[in-house]
């Protein structure tokens, strides 16, 4: 059986399950918003950064590349 990794807080003990998820729980201690990406948990400052980070590594529309020596486009 697979023993999940906890995180405690110093400063009042609560237990969580990532790395991520404390880092948002100890800035929650000094009054800062953060956003947690959903699909990997990173945690960001801002909304727009997250958007960004999401738009960029999460984002499940096709690229396409048009290549400027020919007429080619490649596709991501």
């Amino acid at each position: 059986m697979e023993q999940i990794r906890t995180f405690e807080c110093e400063e009042c003990g609560e237990v969580v399950t990532s790395n991520s998820r404390l880092i948002q729980h100890l800035l929650s201690h000094r009054g800062a918003t953060v956003f947690c990406c959903e699909e990997c948990e990173e945690v960001f400052l801002s909304v727009s950064q997250l958007d960004q980070h999401t738009a960029t590594l999460h984002s499940s529309a096709t690229k396409t590349y048009d290549c400027d020596e020919c007429s080619s486009a490649l596709v991501d």
